[in-house]
């Protein structure tokens, strides 16, 4: 027979609703195996609760308390297991001394079950979790156990691995999910899809119910029970998992990961988890294992601070532990996105896992981009991988608390049924698995950018025809440009840092006309001049099927036209394209190139190779760039549009350059556009062509992603609706030609 227990607890129910509470005990005798016990009680708001377990006494051999109080689990423990479970029940994380146990009744404080912070009924002497773990026992009505807790007290550091397993998992005593109801919905409105963009411009109907307003109103901080956590080592003592949703791991002297699961839909769950370092890899693959994870979703950016969980290169391997980790294909590289599939053995078992990596998110900010995190989320939903996606960050609460809500709420958006959606809500669902999912205002405004980019984002496939007739929508068009502009106007998370550097301020044409850091041309080549920088005036633009397409630029200026060629040579360009004339009156605009001959541009050389062939529209040469310092040579053929014009009835001249140009596109080498301000006419001709490239080999129409993508890389791209008019004028014109390709599909 084992020891006795007896524990009174009383308490008030403070929001009308009623609690749930754990009483756990357990055998104190050293000579048998002895049992955890728990049973489960609920009951309703009727102004105090008293409920008493009196003499409830083990019986080892049935595997339940004599006196039948509910659902029992029964769990063989030894003798050190018992003592860790004595002694990890603590009030406010410290060791239970015996001098701390009660021999008089005591109030106890409960878990409000609806997500609020822990209730004390009068003072504080246990804390009774929604888990297996105890944070304080109140009473102890048996001598043996209180010498037996003298007799093996440890200090805090001291404590073994909690005794728990995942096959032991179970609803009564060890769930590996236990479902808490959610906070009041009152503070969460639904906005209608229609209104999403009014949203972000903070032009809904309550001037004081602003993005910024509706995050304050979520709750922050811990609001639940995270014993377990903060018994193991965390490298942000502020971010443990909570115990109710904590995942739970197959060994019992390994068994914590700071992971939490998220079941933000009845179909729908995710593991999300902080990132793994040298120290924590292999509990994080034992996990991977251990949860069957099929897809793990990286978000955090590759840097030095930053451990590499995987194998260095294809064909190679790492082993941590048991686990043997064999990267034997990559799928998909490109500037943002990296997919490698990793074989996981263990003995004679192996388990197939995908890294779907998205490289470009800096820790505690947001992407430089929306719509590259939008494609990213397209491509993992495209694979139909239905096991719980793992994704983590650095802390796993702020990068992967936004895309774990960009990810779900973008089916809402394709939801016919729904009319609205809340994003607030959702997050508040998130925050009740773990705390502080999406840290921070800036990453909150970004998931509702994203989802405005996601909504206004025409992904249909369409016909020839089809596409046509979108692109004469005048009013469509219209809408489309004004969202542009709202989301011109929200850059805050756009630096542009070194183009105002005083180094390098003489090197811009306008000094409000830069590119973004992140997105910035780099130089290599040394320059001739004393204190020259790695800066240029020029964005690099990605294509959907080849990285560093385009380089949209300013017009040389005399003293960067070496900086312009260091350029050419160092992307290895393929063709230059000017979009401006040669004004003899502006003294800021120099001929960059020779008519014949060579020419000296600092370390650069630029030889004329033939004679320029004009036409009516442009001119075109072929020129040799060569770099003194390292005797290299680039070949590029150079292209200059006779005239611009906005009027859509004499763009002739620029839908031949276009048609001149995208051949070259197909070399996957670099194209370096460029008229005087490197952003206004460069973005019409850019985009023109990307969204050209797409139609041909998607049917798909991706202008608004293409442009909004551009003018986070240089507000100033597509700065009138004229330019927005024009744009679509052009791929329409080009797409007519093709229109025969679509018609045996009509």
């Amino acid at each position: 027979m084992g020891i006795i227990f007896q524990l009174t607890l009383k308490t008030r129910s403070l929001y009308g609703q009623g609690f749930i509470v754990k009483f756990h005990s357990l055998s104190a005798t050293e000579t048998n195996p002895s049992l955890v016990c728990s049973s489960s009680f609920s009951w309703p708001d009727i102004g105090t609760t008293d409920i008493s377990l009196k003499e409830t006494r083990m019986n080892s051999e049935k595997g339940k308390p004599d006196d039948d109080l509910g659902h029992v689990i029964g769990k063989q423990l030894t003798v050190e297991e018992r003592e860790h479970y004595l002694l990890s029940s603590v009030v406010n994380q410290t060791p239970l001394e015996s001098s701390s146990l009660a021999k008089e009744t005591g109030t106890a404080a409960c878990e409000d079950m609806r997500g609020g912070e822990p209730r004390l009924a009068r003072t504080q002497s246990i804390y009774l979790e929604n888990n297996c773990h105890p944070d304080g026992i109140d009473q102890l009505e048996n001598s043996d156990a209180d010498d037996f807790v003298k007799s093996k007290t440890l200090k805090h550091s001291e404590l073994p691995a909690i005794p728990t397993t995942h096959s032991d998992c179970d609803q009564a005593l060890d769930p590996c999910y236990e479902e808490l109801p959610s906070p009041p919905e009152s503070v969460h409105c639904l906005i209608k899809l229609k209104d999403l963009p009014k949203q972000l411009q903070g032009k809904n109907s309550d001037p004081e119910d602003t993005i910024t307003d509706e995050l304050k109103k979520l709750p922050t901080g811990q609001k639940h029970p995270w014993t377990v956590g903060t018994l193991r080592k965390n490298s942000n003592t502020g971010i443990l998992p909570y115990d109710h949703s904590r995942v739970k791991l197959d060994k019992n002297d390994l068994d914590y990961y700071n992971a939490n699961y998220l079941k933000v839909h009845p179909s729908q769950t995710f593991i999300a988890a902080q990132g793994p370092s040298e120290r924590t890899a292999e509990v994080f693959w034992r996990m991977v294992w251990s949860e069957k994870v099929k897809i793990i979703i990286n978000l955090r950016q590759t840097l030095k601070s930053a451990f590499q969980y995987w194998p260095s290169g294809v064909e190679s391997n790492k082993t941590f532990g048991e686990y043997t980790l064999i990267w034997f294909k990559n799928s998909h590289e490109s500037m943002d996105i990296s997919v490698k599939d990793i074989k996981i053995v263990k003995g004679d078992k192996v388990h197939e896992v995908k890294i779907c990596h998205f490289l470009s998110w800096p820790d505690g900010s947001i992407p430089p981009q929306s719509v590259s995190l939008i494609d990213f989320i397209k491509d993992i939903k495209a694979l139909k991988i239905k096991s719980a996606p793992l994704v983590h960050c650095s802390n796993g609460v702020g990068a992967t608390g936004t895309f774990i809500a960009l990810y779900c709420l973008m089916d809402d958006l394709k939801d016919s049924k729904k009319t609205g959606l809340s994003v607030s809500s959702f997050v508040n669902r998130m925050r009740k698995d773990r705390v502080n999912m999406i840290e921070n205002e800036l990453q909150y405004w970004f998931l509702y950018e994203c989802l405005v980019v996601a909504l206004l984002s025409h992904e249909k496939k369409t016909l020839a025809d089809g596409i046509m007739m979108n692109l004469t929508q005048e009013d469509e068009i219209t809408q489309e440009y004004k969202v542009l502009q709202t989301f011109r106007c929200y850059s805050v998370q756009r630096s542009f840092h070194i183009g105002q550097q005083p180094e390098n301020v003489g090197k811009n044409r306008y000094s409000t006309v830069l590119p973004a850091d992140f997105a910035r041309a780099v130089l290599q080549t040394p320059g001739s001049l004393q204190g020259y920088t790695d800066y240029i005036n020029a964005s690099v633009v990605d294509s959907c099927f080849s990285k560093d397409a385009f380089i949209m630029t300013q017009s040389p200026l005399p003293t960067t036209a070496e900086d312009f060629w260091r350029m050419v040579h160092d992307y290895d360009c393929a063709a230059v394209v000017c979009l401006n004339q040669m004004d003899e009156n502006d003294e800021t605009i120099c001929s960059y190139w020779p008519d014949s001959g060579s020419k000296e541009y600092g370390n650069m050389v630029v030889e004329c190779k033939d004679t320029a062939v004009k036409d009516k529209h442009c001119s075109q040469c072929k020129l040799s760039v060569k770099c003194l310092k390292n005797k290299r040579v680039v070949t590029v053929d150079h292209y200059q549009l006779i005239e611009w014009s906005q009027d859509s009835d004499q763009t002739d001249g620029i839908i031949e350059l276009i048609g001149k140009i995208k051949p070259i596109t197909d070399e996957k080498r670099t194209i370096v556009v460029h008229c005087m301000d490197g952003a206004s006419r460069c973005g019409v001709f850019v985009s023109a062509l990307l969204e050209i490239s797409v139609v041909r080999e998607s049917k798909t129409r991706r202008l608004f992603e293409t442009v909004h993508k551009l003018s986070g890389q240089n507000p100033h791209v597509m700065k009138s609706l004229d330019d927005y008019h024009l744009c679509h004028h052009l791929v329409k014109a080009v797409l007519v030609e093709d229109e025969s390709k679509y018609q045996e599909v009509i």
